[in-house]
C-alpha cells in the first residue's frame, strides 16, 4: 500500500491540513493507522478528488444563470 501523511494529502489536494482532519473525521476520506501515524492511501486520495472533480464539474457556478439575453440578440 503506497499513502501519503495528512500533510502531503493537504498539498496534494490544495487544502489545508485542518480539512484534511476534518475531511478524515467525517470519514470523507479513508485512512489507515500505522501506530500513532494516520496514513491515507493513494488510491483512497484519487477517489476522493475524482468524486470532487466530478461534483464540481456537474454543478453550476454560483452566480451563473441560463435567464440572459441571447448572443446576438439586442
Amino acid at each position: 500500500m503506497h499513502g501519503v501523511s495528512a500533510m502531503e494529502a493537504a498539498t496534494r489536494l490544495g487544502v489545508s491540513r485542518s480539512t484534511i482532519r476534518r475531511l478524515l473525521k467525517e470519514r470523507q476520506i479513508g485512512y489507515v493507522r500505522i501506530g500513532r501515524r494516520v496514513v491515507i492511501p493513494l488510491t483512497e486520495l484519487e477517489r476522493f478528488a475524482e468524486e470532487r472533480f466530478e461534483a464540481a464539474r456537474t454543478r453550476p457556478a454560483e452566480g451563473y444563470s441560463h435567464a440572459g439575453p441571447e448572443i446576438g440578440q439586442g
